[in-house]
């Protein structure tokens, strides 16, 4: 899924530690409640994907996915849309407060991520990262190489799973 792990184990609380999760389009991965497989961003990339969604105004912003938490700098403006999705957000001044394994920025943009603002924001860092239209409101920005189908194949290869053995379902297109 495109979700993280904090809103993903709140739709399975009876099995969240039985089970493996691909979170964040394949970027961070739980297997029975521990971390398994983590895509870390280099720092200066997710800062500089976050200082990029202060230009577009108090319609965007960034989300930044740690393995310890989700961080995002107040915005009253797109928190209704942030909430949908993010449900254990922590409130920072700026992003030098984040001390964590970065692995996902999600960008919510409220007038919309499939247009000019992929555009934009692929000009500046397809080379480094991998974009992806989370939904009509957000674009996640992972490691390259990193989604959904590069998660199950980790995955697979490590437990010794086949595609036969294997199932996976998602909510959105990408």
């Amino acid at each position: 899924s495109g979700r993280n792990w904090e809103s993903q184990r709140t739709f399975f609380p009876e099995c969240k530690d039985q089970i493996t999760f691909i979170c964040d389009n394949g970027a961070f991965i739980m297997h029975k409640g521990e971390p398994f497989f983590i895509s870390e961003l280099k720092t200066d990339l997710w800062k500089a994907v976050a200082k990029k969604c202060s230009t577009y105004g108090p319609e965007c912003g960034a989300i930044i996915c740690g393995v310890n938490g989700t961080y995002m700098i107040q915005n009253s403006v797109i928190q209704p849309a942030v909430s949908q999705f993010y449900s254990e957000v922590r409130y920072v001044d700026d992003f030098d407060a984040v001390e964590d394994q970065v692995f996902k920025v999600s960008v919510c943009y409220l007038q919309g991520t499939e247009g000019a603002l992929f555009r934009d924001f692929h000009s500046c860092f397809s080379e480094q990262a991998n974009l992806v239209c989370a939904h009509p409101l957000f674009m996640d920005v992972m490691n390259l190489g990193i989604n959904k189908a590069t998660g199950v194949s980790l995955l697979q290869q490590s437990l010794g799973l086949s595609a036969e053995e294997t199932m996976a379902f998602g909510d959105y297109n990408n």
